[in-house]
């Protein structure tokens, strides 16, 4: 799939050097693009939800992805260490 900002000859680059990187390479651009992501996400709560702070982002955060059952649990450990 070629983002739709990006030409066709230059996607098709991008892909090349992406084959040639070595794993490592590949596994360390996946990494830091997976934290971006989670950055930007908790962002955007942070943002729907001024009330929240950043425990309480990430909390939320937690609960988006994992559940709420998971979320809950973290909460109550959080809790005890209070």
């Amino acid at each position: 799939m070629t983002p739709s900002d990006t030409s066709p000859a230059m996607a098709a680059k991008q892909l090349e050097l992406l084959r040639a990187a070595s794993p490592a390479r590949r596994a360390g651009l996946a990494l830091r693009l997976s934290a971006a992501l989670v950055h930007a996400s908790r962002q955007t709560l942070a943002r729907l939800h001024p009330e929240l702070d950043d425990q309480g982002v990430r909390l939320l955060w937690a609960e988006h992805h994992y559940g709420r059952a998971l979320a809950e649990r973290v909460r109550q450990h959080l809790a005890t260490r209070r």
